[in-house]
Order: structure tokens, then C-alpha cells, then sequence
């Protein structure tokens, strides 16, 4: 009889009287709370990148890894079949970085970045060069975009708009794209490039806990063993809280 009376009850009531008498089940009834590993600056085969990608590997957590394309003409074969083999493991995902990764000072010290007052066609040339060449290397072109230095404007908006591959773009602020925006709302490196800071993230994390998403950017080729250290911290940190860790292929399904 117990079980009728359950049965004749609409889920929709029973989901609420649940959550209502039972308030952790809310967690597994929300929307899953979403994190994206975004590792910047590959330019070549490092021990230390083989151990990023075998850390995050071993505890669950894809990353995505934004490469500065023009390694791909200076290093040997040995470099795209390492880029090709860690892409079609299933647990990276290499996304544009930019062709040169420059910046530079012009007259009366304004700043120049790759992706940033260079004009259209420098932009354009620089950002279908990096597509092609990881074309070349995994068989199609990256479907993610981050800027050098995170410096992007107008010019840069309309060079991704042309691209018809090019779905995601990451950023710290909303940019007025037809791309879906990766942002970056929490900081991975609290202490700068190179250097997160555990405590320091979870200070952070604590005053913008009602997130449902962020890109979290690392440089993992900067970091020193105790830098690995706490960016184990933080991502087992966000595991235990329940956050779910996809790369931007994944991500576009759901965002």
C-alpha cells in the first residue's frame, strides 16, 4: 500500500518534498557546475608537460592546451606525433594559441599583441596559420581559440567570425561573439603566471561559490614542483565539490 501511495504521488511533488526534507539532495538535482583546464603555451615536448597532462590524467581531469603554432615548424616529427598522440588520448584537447605569441612596444609606448591593434590582415594571417598547421598535425582544425596575453579586439571578433571551425573562444570578459564564451571567472594562478596559490583559490572560490562555470588557465611549463603541488590541490579541491571537468568540445554540447 506504501508503495501504491508513493507511486500515485507526481515525481515533480516527490522531487520537492525531498529536497525539501532532505536539502544535500539538491546538489545531484542542479545543473552539473562546469570547469574547463585551460594550459597555455605549448611550444615544445617537456617532461613537465607529460607530467601535467599525467596528474590531471590520473585523477579524471581532462585539459585543454592551447598551442603557439609556429613550434610546429621548428620542432621535428617527434613533437606533432607527441601533440597527435596525447590529442587522440582522449584526455587533451589543443586549441589556437596564436601564431608567434609577440607583444611589443611602438611609438610613445602603446602596446602591441598579436591579436591586439596588429590590424585585420596580421590577424588574419597569424590565426589561419595556427588553424592550418594543427590541421596538419590532428587531422582537423582546432575548434577553441585563446588570445596571447589574453589581448583581443575588434579585428580579432571578426577573424574568428570567418572561421567556420572555430566555436569557442576563451576570455575574462564576455565578448560580443557569435562564439560561445569560455570565461574565465576564477583565477588558476593566484601568484602569477606560473604560480597558484591554493589558499589563495579557495578565498576566491568562496565569494563567487553560485558559479556554474569557469575556464581555469595555468601555464604548466613554468611550474616548479611545489606549483604542481598546489594545482593538484585546486583541481581535487573542485572534484570534491562536485564540479565536473570537461574540454571545450564537450563543453559546446552543453554551454
Amino acid at each position: 500500500m506504501i508503495l501504491t501511495g508513493l507511486k500515485a504521488v507526481p515525481q515533480i511533488v516527490l522531487a520537492g518534498v525531498l529536497v525539501f526534507f532532505f536539502p544535500s539532495i539538491s546538489e545531484s538535482l542542479e545543473v552539473p557546475r562546469i570547469a574547463i583546464i585551460k594550459a597555455d603555451d605549448v611550444r615544445k615536448k617537456t617532461t613537465k608537460w607529460d607530467k601535467f597532462f599525467e596528474v590531471s590524467r590520473v585523477r579524471g581531469v581532462p585539459v585543454s592546451a592551447g598551442v603557439i603554432c609556429n613550434s610546429i615548424e621548428r620542432n621535428d616529427e617527434h613533437y606533432s606525433n607527441w601533440i597527435r598522440a596525447s590529442h587522440e588520448s582522449g584526455w587533451v584537447e589543443f586549441w589556437n594559441h596564436g601564431y608567434d605569441h609577440k607583444r611589443w612596444k611602438g611609438e610613445n609606448g602603446l602596446k602591441f599583441h598579436e591579436f591586439n591593434r596588429t590590424g585585420y590582415n596580421h590577424q588574419k594571417k597569424h590565426f589561419e596559420a595556427c588553424q592550418r598547421l594543427l590541421r596538419d598535425v590532428l587531422g582537423r582544425e582546432p575548434i577553441a581559440f585563446g588570445a596571447p596575453y589574453n589581448a583581443i579586439d575588434n579585428d580579432t571578433l571578426r577573424v574568428i567570425h570567418e572561421n567556420r571551425n572555430l566555436h569557442l573562444i576563451f576570455s575574462y570578459t564576455k565578448k560580443d561573439t557569435s562564439k560561445l564564451n569560455a570565461l574565465m571567472i576564477l583565477r588558476g594562478e593566484q601568484d602569477g603566471t606560473g604560480r597558484p596559490n591554493f589558499k589563495k583559490f579557495v578565498s576566491a572560490y568562496e565569494k563567487t561559490s553560485n558559479i556554474r562555470f569557469t575556464a581555469l588557465q595555468f601555464h604548466p611549463n613554468a611550474f616548479d614542483a611545489n606549483a604542481l603541488g598546489e594545482y593538484i590541490k585546486i583541481i581535487e579541491f573542485l572534484i570534491l565539490k562536485g564540479w565536473k571537468f570537461m574540454l571545450p568540445k564537450d563543453y559546446l554540447k552543453v554551454g
